[in-house]
């Protein structure tokens, strides 16, 4: 068995990438997410310098800096629709055109180029493949859901509410209260990744059914 279908999933993503490097918002989105990976790491760096000088500027500082990891993406989110308010209120026209130039375009033409591919190889290997992605997909779900949780159902809320718990109660002594809150933004960022990925395995294994019913319906004529 060939690792042509294997193969055609890579290019895939390869194409995508190179297409996203090239847009404005991609590059805003990373700069989000270091700022806040930037915020969280000297926070975690105080909290540790805080347990040896137990200095409550040191922990008050620590906690301010995590609370604004928590609302930086809210934030910059909210100064993103300020700053393109303009085609924002454009697209209340016509919203769908809109929405299927920014998320559904790009897709669209990718998975069409590598579609002819997919058809060409054999159902045999069509078929193993997506029973891998499925595989795949069902086992990361459940890891995702033994790490992370239902976070997707919370959001950012327990995560800033445990941070405001936890600075009101200054200079108190760290509690659980605390360990949420330092705990569940770095459970915030792992389950984006995730996320994405199961989303991936979603798109990959639609694309892959795509495929086998075209080459049904071919063999039928």
């Amino acid at each position: 068995m060939s690792t042509k279908y294997l193969n055609i999933l890579k290019l895939i993503e390869i194409e995508e990438k190179r297409k996203r490097v090239k847009k404005e918002k991609h590059d805003s989105d990373v700069f989000i997410l270091l700022l806040c990976i930037v915020l969280v790491a000297i926070s975690v760096t105080l909290a540790f310098i805080y347990h040896i000088t137990k200095n409550d500027w040191i922990k008050l500082s620590s906690i301010v800096l995590l609370l604004l990891a928590y609302i930086t993406l809210p934030v910059m989110n909210a100064y993103k629709i300020y700053s393109h308010r303009a085609k924002i209120k454009r697209s209340f026209s016509l919203p769908f055109r809109d929405s299927v130039d920014l998320n559904i375009k790009s897709e669209f033409f990718i998975d069409g180029k590598y579609l002819p591919y997919l058809t060409k190889l054999k159902n045999e290997e069509l078929r193993l493949g997506i029973l891998e992605v499925k595989h795949e997909r069902t086992c990361l779900e459940k890891r995702m859901t033994l790490m992370i949780g239902p976070i997707d159902k919370f959001g950012i809320l327990p995560g800033v509410v445990a941070t405001i718990a936890t600075l009101i109660k200054i200079p108190g002594a760290y509690n659980w209260v605390t360990a949420i809150a330092y705990g569940y933004i770095g459970l915030t960022f792992i389950s984006i990744f995730f996320y994405q990925l199961i989303m991936r395995y979603d798109r990959m294994i639609a694309l892959t059914e795509l495929a086998l019913e075209i080459k049904s319906e071919a063999s039928k004529i």
